[in-house]
């Protein structure tokens, strides 16, 4: 049972901690970006406002083609139909927030396991320890 838990809570932290180096964002030159980053998967809004859902999208041409979500069936669209683009991107900013929230975390339950509260705890000068806290020394 306790091993079932671990097992949630641990696919659930990979789930967040994935998505948290990841954020959602307009292209502003479908074409280049395409041909210049490669990605695969992006969201294209045409003309019409609809949006179409493409996995593995190449320019040939003018043209963008690439695989529907879902069906998998095949998509051309002139890229004068393209009216907006989104693509997803590195976010470095909450990959830190999500760095440093891990840190504190694990900083935490060392000192639970350890038994001592958080102010009784000094971080090694120098970077040792990989940054983690240690119990501070008794005083002499």
């Amino acid at each position: 049972m306790q091993s079932r838990l671990l097992y949630r809570t641990g696919a659930t932290f990979l789930v967040v901690m994935l998505a948290a180096c990841k954020s959602v964002g307009v292209v502003g030159y479908p074409a280049e970006y395409i041909d210049t980053h490669g990605p695969t998967h992006v969201w294209v809004t045409g003309t019409d406002n609809s949006v179409q859902d493409l996995y593995n999208p190449q320019i040939h041409g003018d043209t963008l083609v690439g695989f529907q979500k879902g069906n998998g069936g095949y998509v051309e669209m002139a890229l004068s139909d393209v009216k907006l683009m989104k693509a997803e991107f590195a976010a470095p900013m909450r990959t830190a927030l999500l760095a440093a929230t891990v840190a504190v975390g694990t900083a935490l339950v060392i000192s639970r396991i350890q038994g001592t509260s958080p102010t009784n705890l000094c971080f090694p000068p120098g970077g040792g320890n990989m940054g983690l806290p240690l119990p501070c020394p008794k005083p002499a």
